[in-house]
């Protein structure tokens, strides 16, 4: 048996299509709003979140036995290097180093 839609139900049902209509249009004009006229300030906020540089100081661990000891550890050096194509005469290049690195020898 079918019962007939009376008028309270039928308001119910266009009260509630039209609540869904009203929530679906702002939500689509929040969204217009947020891409369109705000873009630039959330698209900086996302770079910002995204892309940050940041130096984490790494230190190597140390190799031990089995009792503890070290068996290899890393140590802080100095180190000098040079391009042979960028020097033309090694020799030359090399005597103001010597001056300032003590316990070097001559082995150009």
């Amino acid at each position: 048996m079918k019962y007939p839609i009376t008028g309270t139900r039928h308001l119910r049902t266009r009260l509630a299509r039209a609540a869904l209509l009203v929530a679906f249009i702002g939500l689509f004009g929040r969204l217009v709003w947020l891409q369109c006229v705000e873009h630039e300030k959330w698209a900086e906020l996302a770079r910002q979140a995204h892309y940050t540089e940041r130096v984490i100081p790494a230190e190597r661990g140390h190799v031990i036995d089995r009792n503890g000891r070290p068996l290899a550890i890393s140590l802080p050096v100095e180190s000098v290097y040079a391009n042979p194509k960028v020097i033309g005469d090694p020799a030359r290049a090399q005597q103001p180093l010597m001056a300032v690195m003590p316990g070097t020898t001559s082995q150009a």
